[in-house]
């Protein structure tokens, strides 16, 4: 009687072969969502920022804020920081996603750079 119990070297090279092929079907489809959800999550700054702004100049104020300076402080709890996976995207204007955002208001309009950036979907 033949009492061995476990698999055989061709079971185990056919299942290493099948986790192969699925991890290669879902990396990249998380890769995607990890950049997706850092493009929502700039894109929401960008909102708040000039969401910040309109408020600020609703209150005659002058709106020039460089990086963490300025007088955001009273519009915003906290300066928003720039999502990381970012480095290769261009925002609406062809701007490099990099570095901090900058707030600034003149003739009426409000600039956020880096801006939105659209969704490759």
């Amino acid at each position: 009687m033949n009492n061995k119990k476990g698999f055989t070297l061709v079971e185990l090279i056919i299942v290493v072969a099948i986790l192969g092929v699925l991890s290669m079907l879902a990396v990249p489809k998380f890769t995607k969502s990890k950049k997706d959800a850092a493009i929502a999550v700039h894109n929401a700054n960008v909102r708040t920022l000039e969401s910040a702004a309109t408020l600020a100049k609703s209150e005659a104020k002058t709106i020039d804020w460089p990086d963490t300076e300025g007088n955001w402080k009273n519009y915003l709890q906290e300066w928003p920081e720039v999502p990381g996976g970012l480095e290769d995207e261009k925002d609406e204007n062809g701007n490099k996603v990099e570095g901090d955002y900058t707030v600034k208001g003149e003739d009426g309009n409000i600039t956020v750079t880096p801006g939105r950036i659209k969704s490759n979907d």
